[in-house]
């Protein structure tokens, strides 16, 4: 009987501890969370630019028949490089702002000195398991590398990488291909995901340097990429459920440096 009340005393501590521990993981979650979205807030987001997936289809479906697809408010790139800024001047690893149209990845994209610096950090300095969106260390900080990676974790709730795992559905793809880049010097780049792939620690896809054009050509076509130009390329790296020896990666290419309304109609009516 004493034997059986140690033990129980014993899983009463084991439990009290795992839902501590839970409790712990949920504030750290949720104070992040409230971290960025004041953040975003900030952000001349409030309108978003148009929607250049729907805009796509738009133009597809109506070719030939003279109509001009609506398009929502979109802030000025200035704009965005202003406010952008303000924060990397009071945050110094803020190197720009990644941003989803259709997503809810819209977060400050940090650098730091190693790969751990951001890993478990929010932007701000504060400990959080959700951490941030960061570029390789060993990328440029002006995104002007071939290849450029950028990392964020797979969270549960969603947030921050959380719904790249999506990407492995081909319809999900088509409809979510568009992402953009802002950096505070006043750039403003638009990219297009070509594929998504599990990969283990050592693929390719994390390749930062190529010995001729050639062998960059080539890793254009392993991710999935046909044009016939040779674009500037990103991989968004997160983790690939608990299997820690792979990750889940979404390739994409850099496809215009410019957010005006005309141009992004050419692009798209091509």
């Amino acid at each position: 009987m004493k034997k059986e009340k140690v033990l129980g005393m014993i899983f009463a501590v084991v439990a009290a501890i795992a839902i501590g521990r839970v409790i712990s993981i949920e504030k750290s979650y949720r104070a992040a969370a409230e971290e960025y979205d004041r953040l975003y807030e900030t952000m001349p987001f409030s309108h978003k630019r148009f929607d250049v997936n729907t805009m796509r289809r738009s133009l597809e479906e109506r070719a030939g028949k003279g109509r001009t697809p609506l398009a929502g408010a979109k802030p000025d790139p200035g704009e965005i490089a202003s406010r952008l800024k303000q924060i990397s001047d009071t945050y110094d690893g803020v190197i720009g702002w990644i941003d989803f149209d259709t997503l809810p990845i819209s977060y400050p994209l940090m650098q730091g000195e190693t790969n751990q610096d951001y890993l478990r950090t929010t932007y701000s300095g504060t400990g959080a398991t959700a951490g941030s969106i960061f570029v390789e260390s060993l990328n440029s900080a002006d995104l002007q590398d071939q290849h450029t990676i950028i990392y964020g974790h797979n969270m549960k709730d969603g947030s921050m990488f959380g719904q790249l795992k999506n990407y492995v559905s081909p319809d999900f793809m088509e409809d979510n291909r568009y992402f953009s880049i802002y950096t505070p010097g006043g750039d403003a780049y638009l990219y297009e995901a070509v594929s998504c792939m599990v990969v283990p620690l050592d693929s390719f896809v994390y390749n930062l340097s190529f010995g001729d054009d050639g062998a960059y050509e080539d890793y254009l076509h392993m991710i999935g990429y046909e044009g016939e130009d040779i674009p500037q390329s990103v991989t968004l790296s997160t983790c690939a459920g608990s299997d820690k020896a792979y990750r889940l990666v979404v390739n994409a290419v850099r496809k215009q440096e410019c957010f005006s309304e005309g141009e992004l109609l050419t692009y798209f009516s091509k």
